[in-house]
């Protein structure tokens, strides 16, 4: 008798579980099939053209975005204009390099070919990178950014 008693437990159990999953499965399935509603931050969500750079150095660039959007509070702020600055930091070696009038250029992977068949420079980063025409005879050299050259095979 105990042992019908465990069964009839183990398949009642068993019958709970097929039915719970499959209505989960059901669920899950109107959650992946019904469209998302839009959320009401929509609206205030940045866009990238939204942020501007506001400070540079040689390997950061700091971006910031500042909305606008009308108190939600009642009282004596009540439809005013609040502000809140969105910042932060992106961080990368070589980002910009000094350039003319001592102004942060961006730096690029860009390699210009010289004049009279000389080589190719890449120069508009902090480091310049010097190529010969024919790799096999001449040297590599690199211009550091402290003025120290570093010529190489």
């Amino acid at each position: 008798m105990e042992h019908m008693k465990t069964n009839r437990e183990s398949v009642l159990l068993l019958t709970l579980l097929l039915v719970l999953g499959s209505q989960l499965g059901a669920a899950s399935q109107d959650l992946a099939t019904t469209p998302a509603s839009p959320s009401t931050n929509d609206a205030t969500a940045p866009s990238l053209a939204s942020y501007s750079i506001v400070a540079r150095t040689s390997n950061s660039r700091t971006w910031e975005w500042t909305p606008s959007i009308a108190s939600p509070f009642s009282g004596t702020i009540s439809g005013k204009a609040v502000t809140n600055k969105h910042r932060y930091v992106e961080l990368a070696t070589g980002l910009y390099y000094p350039g003319q009038n001592s102004t942060w250029q961006p730096s690029t992977e860009t390699i210009s070919l010289l004049p009279a068949a000389v080589g190719g420079a890449a120069t508009n980063a902090p480091h310049n990178v010097f190529f010969p025409a024919d790799i096999y005879n001449g040297w590599i050299q690199i211009l550091c950014a402290s003025d120290h050259i570093v010529r190489g095979i």
